[in-house]
Order: structure tokens, then C-alpha cells, then sequence
């Protein structure tokens, strides 16, 4: 199933009117996730009109009613099973989607994709033309710890992909917020890869918690994918303590890791009445940007209030 969102073409990597063209952004998600990426989708498309915008995720597990959300505002939804391959105890499993999704959207006609997370807020115009442009793999920001802080079970992980130290100790991304070379993940075989290394790391009792973790080995396998390493300013994760101490002064993509902005919060004591979390006020400037572009607020149960 694919609704209709801005038609593709394809162009010439050059001035940003041009790459937008060439532009899907897109999220994945369940039931539960769908108006949230809506919200996420359309604060991409405040300052990036000429990009196409999409949701995958699997139908079956969508309400009606959300799909019509989605078409009314203009966002294009494409049906994948590929979520049926992996299971997550913590996650749902549409969140795999996302490794999927260059390949699904090379396609479509598109020769570049950004992908996000339903909890993220851009907050300013990104330079989709200097990133894409020099981009020959993937794009993200640099995560603090090593790739191998990402597995349950690092030392079977090395063992069984005969892995260096120095590989396991490399820089791995957050799969938040990605800027992809479509042609080269499809090239890569992106999807493939990570169907087969899920599979051989059940197989071996090596258990894998989300996309994050599961593309923190595949990117590394075989010749691997280019990887280039963005500034902070492009995935600030409200819920990650080293990046709250850093300045959120020129962020563009706000990312809400931990709790979420639409999750209710009160104060358990008189200190945090009156020193409230340094995320509280991201999670207010979230909530007041719904609320300002009409957006529905989500809900525990995934359909709009």
C-alpha cells in the first residue's frame, strides 16, 4: 500500500530547492506511533516544502482512523512486512522499518532519504544539499559511547563476527536522526543484512535490543557503509545527560530519548515543583509547538485526542 504524497524527481545534488527533490523524509511506525511522527514529519516540512514525506510501517497494525490522519495532512504511508523478521521485548518492531527504508524509497524514485524517529522536533532548516552531497553511506551524529556499548552481549557479538577491538571500540551512530545515500544502501544490501544478522544472532542465543544496535554491527560487516560523523545540533536527545550539558543554542533536531514530551509529569517533590528537570522546558517547547500548528496530541493508545 502506498498513498500518495509529493510526486519524485530526480535531479542533480546541487542547490537546496534542487536536492529537496531528490528528498523522502520518512518514520516508522505502530498504531501508537503514528501521530507522533506525524508531528515529527510536519516540523521537517515547515522549512523543507519540496521534500516528499512518508510513514512505513505495516497496515495491518494501523487503525484506520490514523491512516486517514495521515492522508489529511498530507503524508504518504508505505505497507511493509519486513517488521514480521524481528521481535523486540522493549521496542515495537516497525522500529526496524527505518533500515529498510532507503531501499523502499530508492524505489519510490528517491536517490536520498532522511530518517527519523516519531519523537524528534526540527526546529530550523537543515542543509540537506552540503550533507546529502557528501554523503556516500549514511549520515548521524557520533554516540558517546563505542559501538560495542549497543549489544547485550559484546564478546559472543565479536566472537561470532570475528570483529577487532579496534572495530568494537569504533564509532557507531544514533539512529534517530539519519541522512541516507539510498543507491548505497541498496547496493549494500541494507535490508538482507540485517534480516540475516538478526537471524544468526537468535540463532546463537545473542540477543538484539532495536534498530540501533542491530545496525551498530551490520554497518560494519562485509566493507561496511561509508559513515559520516554530523555535529550534535542535528540529534540533541533530550534524555541523554552528556548532551543536556552541552548549549541546545543552534540544535535543529530536538530528539526526546527517555520519556516523552506527550507523557503526562508531575512534580513528586517540593524541589522538583520548583527546580524542574533540565528536560522540562524541551518537553514544553514541544508541546507548545503542537498546540500552535493544530497538530492532534497523542495518546497512550496511539489514536489522536
Amino acid at each position: 500500500m502506498l498513498s500518495q504524497a509529493p510526486k519524485s524527481r530526480r535531479g542533480a545534488a546541487e542547490p537546496e530547492a534542487d536536492i529537496e527533490a531528490t528528498v523522502a523524509v520518512y518514520c516508522t511506525a505502530d498504531n501508537r506511533y503514528i501521530v507522533p511522527s506525524l508531528i515529527a514529519l510536519d516540523s521537517v516540512r515547515r522549512f523543507h516544502p519540496g521534500c516528499a514525506y512518508f510513514v512505513i510501517g505495516n497496515a495491518d497494525d494501523i487503525a484506520t482512523e490514523n491512516l486517514e490522519l495521515l492522508q489529511r495532512h498530507g503524508i504518504g504511508f508505505i505497507h511493509s512486512e519486513q517488521n514480521l523478521h524481528f521481535k523486540s521485548s522493549v521496542w515495537p518492531n516497525s522500529a526496524y522499518l527505518t533500515l529498510f527504508g532507503p531501499e523502499i524509497l530508492l524505489g519510490c524514485g528517491f536517490s536520498y532519504s532522511l530518517g527519523l524517529d516519531p519523537d524528534i522536533l526540527c526546529v530550523s532548516a537543515l542543509d540537506m544539499s552540503a550533507i546529502f552531497s557528501q554523503t556516500r553511506g549514511f549520515a548521524g551524529i557520533e554516540n558517546h559511547d563505542p559501538r560495542s556499548s549497543n549489544f547485550a552481549d559484546p564478546v559472543k557479538v565479536q566472537s561470532l563476527w570475528n570483529l577487532s577491538d579496534q572495530v568494537l571500540a569504533g564509532r557507531n551512530t544514533n539512529t534517530g536522526v539519519v541522512f541516507w545515500n539510498n543507491r548505497a544502501a541498496a547496493e549494500f544490501h541494507l535490508g538482507e543484512r540485517c534480516i540475516c544478522c538478526y537471524q544468526e544472532l537468535v540463532q546463537n542465543g545473542a540477543p538484539v535490543v532495536g534498530d540501533q544496535a542491530l545496525f551498530a554491527l551490520v554497518s560494519v560487516t562485509a566493507e561496511g557503509l561509508p559513515f559520516r560523523v554530523l555535529d550534535y545540533l542535528y540529534n540533541y536527545r533530550v534524555g541523554n545527560s552528556k548532551d543536556l550539558q552541552r548549549s541546545p543554542r543552534g540544535v535543529k533536531i530536538f530528539h526526546f530519548t527517555g520519556r516523552k514530551p506527550w507523557q503526562s509529569w508531575q512534580p513528586a517533590t517540593l524541589r522538583e515543583y520548583l527546580f524542574k528537570p533540565r528536560w522540562f522546558k524541551f518537553h514544553a517547547m514541544w508541546r507548545d509547538h503542537v498546540k500552535k500548528r493544530g497538530l492532534p496530541m497523542p495518546t497512550a493508545e496511539g489514536i489522536p485526542c
